[in-house]
């Protein structure tokens, strides 16, 4: 790959770089005058060496006197003063570049994570549904830290060798031409050693990063589910996964360490043929008198310097070699783009204000999830599904797993994309509106039951808007949605009531208040503008009494919303508006409770059926259940 090429590759680099120009530009500036000054101490060396070497030559030739004495210590002092002035003029260049370059590094690192995050939340669940946790997790840490340290680190050691080899051979030559030739020419076999090595460490670094990503989603997929781990007994089996990711990381990472472990020494080598010569031919010269001792002391300086610059070119190479591979896996997600187009305000999208009634309205709508094209034969998850739901109704989803009930529910919300001119909302094409308003205006409680590990004030208010959150009715807000939920007395008889702490996706809840509180977390957004409640299977962990309390609680509030309710007990939806029997994406009956249980065949008739058969036998089991069998 040409350097031209390598330099493309780097695009988040380049990007923190001009954003953050003016302060590389400051840390860059210190860091030459650094390496400037560092060109002064072989010289004073030289210089002192040379004095001492003619006040001792003039000792033993007789020529001596205080007053030649004098003048050497004279000389030696002064030589003395300007490398302290050195020194400490470096000491303050070196805090320069240190404050600017690696500050800079630091503010890139934090944009280039916060670009990743936002750029995640703007994609569809889609995208989700094919990616791996533990791969977004490396890419957000290693990938991230690998970038932000190619622009810090990597920068600076490149910078400095860059100036330390643009000086030191012209000092040399301007001390010594002939020497410097036969000094500086084995080192003409360094590019070829970093060019090779260079190459392997890409290829490693590649493997390295895709080892510990394979690693991240094995303990994430491990510790999020070690209850089902340990319910059935499969420690061993994670554990063992868990050592062959290991082992492969300890493999790749020993294969990257030996490149990179033979890269100094062999870059010593060279330096050491070089100091072969310069004791070899630098020594005659001086014995030769076509060069001075302190001439020899300071090619011997510089020459050491020069291995530092070449050292610092396979370092820096290294980095940016890095974060190129890190740079190109962070690109592979900044190339994706939501299936789900967002239609802003700008572009003529509805606004709420734009809509009188929130009707609901299907025709010949269809859906196949991304990527299912080659599973169960291809077919659609909604085949042609057709309906008309008029403001404020209650319509209950019916049908088996898998039926279509929830992917109704995604597509009300777009959280996948939906053909145009086959799902309406208030008159209007979901494609027309603008994401952010249509998801104010529905309240989704999906069958995934999750909560964070903060409070359970935390948990509930997450529903309310950033503005909302700040007033001081969200607190009432909360909890009338908490009573609605039937969880507000559970609440309140914890440790610390609302501000009580969760565990690991409330851990220390049962199924029940779990289920209560996420549902509370929907309820609570009824008090803005939310008009549509959708309710997916988000009652299965309560009792019949729990449920149908909630529910009133629901229809009884200052705002009724339109409520789509997805269930299996006949309970729920018997006092439905309407119900929607769906059967393997088609929709294939609908109307009230009374006219369809009155039909002697059909796939609620057999939905009916079986919820009965549950009860009696759960009736038949409590009844025997005080008998001695």
């Amino acid at each position: 790959m040409s350097w031209s090429g390598k330099w493309h590759d780097l695009r988040d680099v380049r990007a923190a770089l001009w954003t953050y120009r003016r302060y590389v530009a400051v840390g860059l500036f210190s860091l030459a005058l650094v390496d400037a000054l560092e060109l002064m101490p072989p010289l004073l060396l030289k210089e002192a060496a040379d004095v001492v070497a003619a006040a001792v030559g003039s000792e033993k030739s007789g020529l001596g006197s205080s007053v030649s004495s004098d003048l050497t210590l004279s000389k030696l002092t002064r030589i003395a003063g300007l490398y302290l002035l050195v020194a400490i003029l470096q000491g303050f260049c070196r805090y320069g570049w240190r404050m600017y370059l690696i500050r800079a590094s630091h503010w890139a690192g934090r944009d280039l994570r916060e670009k990743f995050a936002k750029h995640l939340f703007s994609l569809s669940p889609s995208f989700f549904d094919r990616s791996k946790i533990g791969d977004l997790m490396t890419l957000a840490t290693q990938d991230v830290e690998s970038v932000k340290v190619a622009i810090g680190h990597g920068v600076l050691v490149l910078a400095d060798a860059f100036f330390y080899l643009v000086t030191v051979p012209f000092v040399m030559i301007h001390l010594a031409p002939g020497l410097t030739v036969w000094v500086l020419a084995p080192m003409l076999i360094m590019p070829w050693i970093v060019r090779k090595s260079e190459t392997e460490i890409h290829r490693r670094f590649t493997q390295l990063q895709e080892a510990q990503s394979k690693l991240a989603n094995i303990a994430q997929e491990t510790f999020a589910g070690i209850r089902v781990v340990k319910s059935l007994s499969a420690e061993s089996i994670r554990s063992r996964l868990f050592s062959e990711a290991g082992q492969e990381i300890q493999k790749k990472g020993l294969r990257l360490a030996r490149i990179q472990a033979a890269f100094g020494p062999n870059l010593d080598f060279v330096l050491s043929l070089s100091l072969l010569v310069l004791l070899a031919l630098g020594g005659y010269q001086v014995i030769q008198g076509a060069i001075t001792i302190g001439t020899f002391i300071a090619f011997h300086r510089y020459l050491h310097k020069l291995s530092w610059p070449m050292t610092a070119v396979g370092l820096g190479l290294n980095y940016l070699k890095r974060a190129a591979v890190s740079s190109d896996r962070l690109d592979q997600v900044f190339l994706q783009k939501s299936d789900v187009e967002n239609s802003s305000p700008a572009s003529g999208a509805v606004s709420e204000m734009r809509v009188n009634r929130m009707d609901i309205e299907a025709r010949n709508l269809c859906f196949r999830y991304p990527g299912s094209e080659s599973v169960a034969g291809g077919r659609l998850a909604l085949d042609h599904v057709s309906f008309k739901i008029p403001e404020k109704s209650k319509i209950a989803l019916v049908g088996p797993l898998g039926s279509g009930k929830s992917t109704l529910m995604s597509l009300l919300v777009r959280s996948y994309p939906v053909n145009r001119g086959q799902l309406f909302i208030g008159g209007v094409d979901v494609n027309d509106w603008d994401l952010s308003q249509l998801r104010e205006k529905i309240s989704w409680v999906s069958q995934d039951v999750f909560l964070f590990s903060e409070t359970v004030d935390w948990n509930l208010r997450l529903g309310l808007s950033l503005e909302a959150s700040t007033q001081n009715a969200s607190e009432a807000w909360i909890q009338e949605a908490a009573r609605s939920a039937a969880v507000f007395d559970e609440i309140q008889g914890m440790p610390q009531g609302f501000e009580s702490m969760l565990g690991e996706r409330g851990v220390n809840l049962s199924g029940g208040q779990k289920q209560r509180i996420t549902l509370g977390r929907g309820l609570v957004r009824l008090k803005e503008r939310t008009s549509v409640l959708l309710l997916d299977d988000a009652l299965s962990s309560v009792d019949v009494q729990t449920e149908k309390r909630i529910i009133d609680s629901v229809l009884k509030s200052e705002n009724v919303p339109t409520l789509f309710i997805a269930a299996h007990r006949p309970s729920t939806f018997s006092f439905m508006d309407q119900i929607l029997v769906f059967d393997q994406g088609r929709l294939v009956d609908q109307g009230s409770f009374q006219e369809l249980s009155s039909r002697r065949s059909g796939v609620f008739k057999k939905i009916l059926d079986e919820a009965k058969a549950k009860q009696a036998l759960a009736e038949l089991s409590q009844e025997d259940g005080g008998q001695d069998l």
